[in-house]
Formats: structure tokens, C-alpha cells, sequence
């Protein structure tokens, strides 16, 4: 009876081997599943030694087609790399891009997917999100790839249409889309990382050679503010928190921006409704709807017609790291807006900078005088609506 169960127990032993080899030859090895993206923002090693070594891509071909070249109307001083994915290549194209901004002279701030953002206080120029469309992922570090991947440009400002867009300089941006098209030979040889780099950085320099245009030096400095104004503060959070069940954050900021009369953050409710943790679903808007209430803001009577909800609230002064003790510093009249696209919300919140008109005649002044930061201020908000047709004539 005993030799009856050998084998039964021998067919055990060689299924739990066969099991075990096919294990070891599928498990993931390090640096497989592609580069590690930390949100924030990204510094380089000062030593060149201290990065990861690029391996060269044999036989490579990449296509970059779609928006035209950067105008340079726009600076590049801090962009925000976005994942649209989980994928490798796509992490290893953010990757790229952020490496090869830095080493230009920009300051990028990477925010992986599915994270919660961490909100930088520091204006962002532009917006670049990193989405892969076709490609597999590599079973072999330097294998043969070929891939297409999707970059899109937005630009953090108020709509053309807005209750704010009043004050804001420059002409509406219009959002700029790229396909990156990509197949080589491989990198015999290489590592994990070292092909990602080699992959990613190859990318990158593609991409910024269409997006970016030449290499633009002398980022001018952020208009207008001082540390008397105060800093710019973090805008109000939406969370389903409040209604008894496991944090959702439904509302998404992207990023913040500043012109020289108003700044603020730019964000979005991504879906009408949102999944509870017991099943039941909670509107999206409802949550920010009760952000409003119980954090002190009023919502103001707007325009029948008027596509926007806006809510109000004065926020007390605070000072910054730059004002000395003791220095007095204004409240700031902060407002909050959220607008149906059918399927989300767009919001937006924002700080007018007081006496406007005022400052624009200051302006005129100036440029009048030979100033040239002023004649280009006064230029970039000639066609501005909140300031005094009879104030822009002159510079129109």
C-alpha cells in the first residue's frame, strides 16, 4: 500500500519542477518592467559617471509627425512630464524627455500616472503627456523594438471665454499632438537600464527636435509678482472623503500657472460619476459642491447664460520665503470655476492681481519711456477685455 503511493508522489515532484523552470524563465528580471518615474522634480547627477550609460540602438529609424514647431511664444521654463500609461516605453520616453530638458536648462516636473499629483507652487510653462499606442513589451533586454507612441501639449491658462481670460496675456493656445513612430535593430549586448536609457533618450531628442525647435536661451523671469503679493497657494482639494467612504480624489489638478495679472491652477473632474467603495456611485461635481460649502466659499449669481459656476473666498495673506518678518501682506481674493465638457468638468481657480488698469498706465508709461520689458508687457495685454479699451488702444 505504502509503494502503491510512489508514483503518485513522483507525478508531484516532477510537476512542481516543471512548474519551477517555467517560473525562473519568466520571472521578471530587474529593470525589466522599464524605468522608475518619482513625482517632482527631476535633478540630474552632477557626474556624468553617476547616470545610466546609453546603449546605442543599431539600425534605428523614429518619426515624429503632427504639431508644427514651438512658435516660441511660449517659454520653456518649467514643463510638466506627464504619463498618460503604465507602459516601459512610455516611462522611458518621460524619462528621456525630462533628462534632456534639465541638461537645456528646464525645470521638469514628472508626474507618473494613476498618482496623486504633488502640487508645485511653481508656475508651469506647458504640458507634455506621453501615451503608448502600439509595441510589446521586450522579453530580452536590447531586443528589436518597434513601437508608436503619442505625445500631447497643453498650455496651463484659463479658457479663451473665461471669467478671468479677461486678464490673462498672450493669444488662446491651441493644444499640439505628436506620433512618434519608432523601429531598430536592437542593442545586443546591453542591460535592462541601459537600453530604457538608450531607448528613452533616443526618443526624447526626436520629439524635441519637433516639439521644442531649437534650444531657446534666456528664459525670461515670471511677470509681475512679488513677495509682497504673497505666494501663490495650493487650490482647494475635492475628495469623497467627506461622504463616508475610502478617499476618491475626484478632481485632478494638472498644474499651476502664472501671467503677469492673474494666476492660479488648472484642473479637471475627470468622469460625471465616481465608484464608492460600497458600490454606490457619488457625482463628481456634488463633492466639489461640498468642498465649496464647508470650506467657506460663496458661489456667486452668475449670467443665465453663463457656462461657468464660480465660487469666491478671501484667503488671509501669508508671507513667503523671500518677504522679511513682520511685512505686511495683502489677503488674496481667490475665485473657483468648474464648467461641463459633457464628460467631466473642467475647474479652475485663480487670483486676479488688484489694480489692474493701474499698472497697465504704469506700463504705457514705461514703454513710452524707451523700456522694453514694458512695451512688451503692454503688447501682450493689449487685447486683454477687463483692462480699458481707451488704456490698449495705443498698443493694439
Amino acid at each position: 500500500m505504502r509503494n502503491a503511493a510512489l508514483p503518485l508522489l513522483a507525478t508531484f515532484v516532477l510537476i512542481a519542477a516543471v512548474i519551477g523552470l517555467l517560473l525562473s524563465q519568466t520571472r521578471i528580471q530587474p529593470g525589466q518592467g522599464g524605468p522608475e518615474l518619482s513625482p517632482g522634480i527631476l535633478s540630474l547627477a552632477k557626474k556624468e559617471h553617476q547616470r545610466v550609460a546609453s546603449a546605442p540602438l543599431t539600425d534605428a529609424v523614429t518619426t515624429v509627425t503632427g504639431g508644427d514647431s514651438d512658435p516660441g511664444a511660449t517659454p520653456w521654463r518649467v514643463v510638466v512630464l506627464a504619463a498618460g500609461d503604465h507602459h516601459p516605453l512610455t516611462r522611458a520616453l518621460v524619462l528621456g524627455l525630462g533628462e534632456q530638458l534639465f541638461i537645456r536648462g528646464v525645470i521638469p516636473v514628472i508626474v507618473p500616472e494613476d498618482t496623486r499629483p504633488t502640487l508645485f507652487t511653481l508656475p508651469a510653462d506647458r504640458v507634455l503627456t506621453v501615451r503608448q499606442r502600439s509595441g510589446e513589451p521586450a522579453l530580452v533586454p536590447g531586443a528589436p523594438q518597434t513601437c508608436v507612441l503619442d505625445v500631447v501639449e497643453t498650455v496651463p491658462r484659463l479658457p479663451a471665454d473665461h471669467p478671468g481670460a479677461g486678464l490673462q496675456a498672450g493669444a488662446p493656445f491651441v493644444a499640439r499632438s505628436w506620433t512618434v513612430e519608432h523601429r531598430d535593430g536592437g542593442s545586443p549586448g546591453a542591460s535592462w537600464a541601459m537600453w530604457y536609457a538608450g531607448l528613452g533618450r533616443h526618443l526624447a531628442d526626436a520629439v524635441l527636435a519637433k516639439v521644442a525647435g531649437p534650444a531657446q536661451a534666456g528664459h525670461p523671469p515670471f511677470d509681475g509678482w512679488t513677495a509682497a503679493d504673497g505666494p501663490l497657494i495650493e487650490p482647494p482639494q475635492a475628495d469623497a472623503k467627506a461622504f463616508g467612504t475610502a478617499r476618491i480624489d475626484v478632481l485632478a489638478w494638472s498644474a499651476a500657472f502664472q501671467t503677469a495679472l492673474v494666476r492660479g491652477w488648472v484642473g479637471v473632474i475627470a468622469a460625471p460619476t465616481f465608484r464608492q467603495s460600497d458600490g454606490t456611485e457619488i457625482a463628481g461635481l456634488a463633492v466639489l459642491e461640498d468642498r465649496m460649502r464647508r470650506g467657506g466659499w460663496t458661489e456667486q449669481t452668475m449670467d443665465p447664460k453663463a457656462i461657468d459656476r464660480v465660487w469666491t473666498k478671501t484667503i488671509a495673506g501669508r508671507g513667503g520665503p523671500d518677504l522679511a518678518p513682520g511685512t505686511p501682506v495683502p489677503d488674496q481674493a481667490w475665485a473657483v470655476s468648474a464648467r461641463s465638457f459633457g464628460t467631466g468638468w473642467l475647474v479652475c481657480a485663480w487670483h486676479e492681481r488688484p489694480g489692474a488698469a493701474t499698472l497697465f498706465q504704469q506700463w504705457a508709461t514705461a514703454a513710452r519711456g524707451g523700456d522694453a520689458a514694458a512695451l512688451a508687457r503692454v503688447k501682450a495685454h493689449a487685447n486683454c477685455a477687463r483692462i480699458p479699451a481707451d488704456l490698449r488702444a495705443e498698443w493694439k
